[in-house]
C-alpha cells in the first residue's frame, strides 16, 4: 500500500492519464448533448473529478 508522498505521486499519475486520455472526449459528449462550451466545461470537469477521486485506477474499453 501507498503512503503519504508516494500515494500522492500515484494519483497525480493517475489524474493526469485520465485527463490526457478522456479529457477531449468527455467535452466533445458533454458539448454534443447540453449545446453550450461552459455548461460542457463544468460536465466534463466533474466527470473527471469524480474518477480521479476513486480508489481504484479507471480502465475503459471504447468501441467504435
Amino acid at each position: 500500500m501507498l503512503r503519504g508522498r508516494d500515494r500522492e505521486r500515484e494519483v497525480q499519475r493517475e489524474a493526469r492519464r485520465l485527463v490526457d486520455t478522456y479529457g477531449d472526449l468527455a467535452m466533445r459528449l458533454a458539448y454534443t448533448y447540453l449545446g453550450s462550451r461552459q455548461d460542457a466545461e463544468d460536465v466534463s470537469q466533474d466527470v473527471l473529478c469524480k474518477l480521479i477521486a476513486r480508489h481504484t485506477p479507471f480502465n475503459c474499453v471504447l468501441s467504435r
